[in-house]
């Protein structure tokens, strides 16, 4: 009874020191946008989520112009909901209201929003390692506005992955939100993409 109790114990230590503090994804975005005669363009993407403080932060990257180009993201809030759906299962949705109130001259409307069924995600060597979250999030994240006179729009689909070995190895280090992304960006700069 008494080893029982000290391995409960030691498991209860064990999880409340190594919470799972962010998670990587790796997708692809496809943007329509406007003015006429603007062509759709897809661009890959990194998400980093930062479970604790609820914040999110992205690096897009892509060829243009025959540059390999790279575009790094501050963190920004986001609102995560969890909810019950069929099967017995829970889905999360990260959303953000980035819209700005103006006049019939001025003005910008936007909502980003993801979505994903969860699953058991590894996230640590040792301690807490796994998390029920979202292995795969799909969204959208729709603006419309008009800047001096002037309409536009933006319809940007995404699609993101789970990136389990490069989560595990930011938590593994105790890395802020903040240095995920450094160490992507500079990752993708050793690959060539340069920020413009």
């Amino acid at each position: 009874m008494k080893t029982l109790t000290a391995l409960l114990a030691l498991f209860a230590a064990t999880i409340a020191t190594s919470e799972a503090k962010v998670l990587v994804y790796r997708g692809t975005s496809t943007a329509h946008t406007g003015p006429l005669n603007i062509r759709p363009t897809v661009s890959n993407l990194f998400m980093v989520v930062d479970t604790e403080t609820s914040q999110a932060g992205f690096i897009q990257f892509f060829a243009s112009g025959g540059k390999r180009l790279q575009s790094v993201a501050d963190a920004i809030s986001i609102q995560m909901a969890n909810a019950a759906i069929a099967g017995g299962r829970s889905a999360t949705a990260l959303s953000v209201d980035t819209s700005t109130a103006g006049t019939a001259e001025n003005f910008a409307n936007a909502l980003f929003y993801l979505r994903g069924t969860n699953a058991t995600l590894r996230v640590g060597g040792t301690g807490l390692t796994t998390l029920n979250f979202p292995r795969v999030f799909a969204g959208s994240n729709i603006r419309t506005g008009v800047a001096n006179g002037t309409g536009f729009f933006s319809e940007e689909r995404y699609a993101f992955v789970y990136q389990e070995a490069q989560t595990v190895t930011a938590n593994g280090q105790d890395r802020a939100i903040i240095a995920v992304l450094k160490t992507l960006s500079d990752e993708l700069k050793a690959k060539g993409f340069q920020t413009p």
